[in-house]
């Protein structure tokens, strides 16, 4: 599939006790922020650069790009903990025009809208969450890890990026992270293109639900998921719109029936009168 999704990075300068990264290959994107926990005398660059490359090894040798799958690729990348760092992971990809989202510790995924701003996924401390959701043609995405987040809050964020397009919001987020940055911020800034491959429904997608914990103010329905045991059941999603043109279609069709209907009727009345004319004529005439 052409990856067209128009992009931005945003990464602080690491120290000697920080490292972060954003990172994006073919149709995967990443932001990445460690911390050291001690003095531990390990560099903790290498162990950042380390992290990353087993992200995307265990991305890639999975066969299928779903949730379970892209989840248990970060499972396996963080399987051997180590207590002298502290990460946080964010992890997304877009498959037709599913975005599949998996966090590891805090992080958060912000969604700008038709004009409305909001959170969509956050991450919790020690855990691996696994979001999916439903894009829609020129979304804004803003992948932050734990440390940009707290640099640049919701709130404030919010504010920043409205009425902006891409490379605006990465313009005027840039300095303030740079601005005495603790190493630990770092962000992907992605508007979605549709496509060029069919857009992948909701229905062709098992891992898709309507959320219980969603983001109503755009109908961006993401889930959490926690149980392998909620996959498959699918969610269609069937707005008012398209509620109206099913039910005038089907009144359509059910006026055509009726004409044919009362055509046909009426073609057997007209047969049945010409047959009995026809007998009134013939039946006089065999018996002379």
């Amino acid at each position: 599939m052409m990856n067209n999704n128009l992009l931005a990075k945003i990464v602080a300068n690491s120290t000697d006790s920080t490292w972060s990264q954003s990172y994006s290959t073919l149709n995967l994107y990443i932001t990445l922020s460690v911390e050291k926990q001690n003095s531990y005398e390990e560099n903790i660059a290498s162990f950042g650069k380390e992290l990353l490359e087993k992200l995307q090894r265990e991305f890639f040798a999975q066969d299928k790009k779903n949730l379970l799958a892209i989840k248990e690729a970060v499972e396996k990348s963080v399987s051997e903990p180590n207590p002298n760092f502290a990460f946080s992971i964010i992890l997304a990809t877009i498959v037709g025009n599913i975005l599949y989202i998996v966090i590891a510790n805090k992080g958060s995924v912000v969604m700008k809208r038709a004009g409305k701003v909001g959170i969509v996924a956050t991450g919790e401390e020690d855990k691996i969450i696994s979001f999916s959701g439903v894009l829609e043609k020129n979304d804004i995405l803003i992948l932050e890890t734990e440390g940009f987040s707290k640099k640049i809050p919701f709130t404030k964020l919010s504010s920043l990026v409205d009425n902006l397009i891409i490379s605006e919001i990465s313009e005027s987020l840039a300095p303030i992270v740079h601005e005495e940055s603790k190493g630990t911020e770092a962000a992907i800034i992605i508007q979605y293109i549709v496509a060029e491959e069919k857009p992948v429904t909701v229905n062709d997608q098992p891992e898709v639900f309507e959320s219980k914990k969603g983001f109503p103010l755009i109908g961006f329905l993401i889930n959490k998921i926690k149980q392998p045991k909620n996959i498959g059941i699918p969610h269609f999603n069937f707005n008012f719109k398209n509620k109206r043109l099913y039910i005038a279609g089907l009144i359509i069709v059910v006026l055509i029936i009726f004409s044919l209907v009362l055509v046909f009727e009426k073609q057997r009345e007209q047969r049945e009168e010409i047959e009995q004319r026809l007998e009134a004529v013939i039946i006089p005439a065999q018996k002379k």
